[in-house]
């Protein structure tokens, strides 16, 4: 059985719901603080205890 783009949206919205809270799925949805600065003044680095540099 096949069921339309909409009928599915809405399930996985339902799913969605459930699952996470408003908040987790409107930054998913809602992308915020994205790409480069205008004017980079910092620089950081860490290292987790599993040897993973950020």
């Amino acid at each position: 059985m096949r069921i339309s783009r909409e009928e599915y949206n809405r399930q996985i919205e339902a799913l969605t719901a459930k699952a996470y809270s408003v908040v987790v799925v409107d930054h998913a949805l809602y992308l915020r603080n994205m790409g480069a600065l205008d004017i980079a003044s910092g620089y950081a680095s860490i290292t987790d205890i599993c040897g993973d540099t950020i």
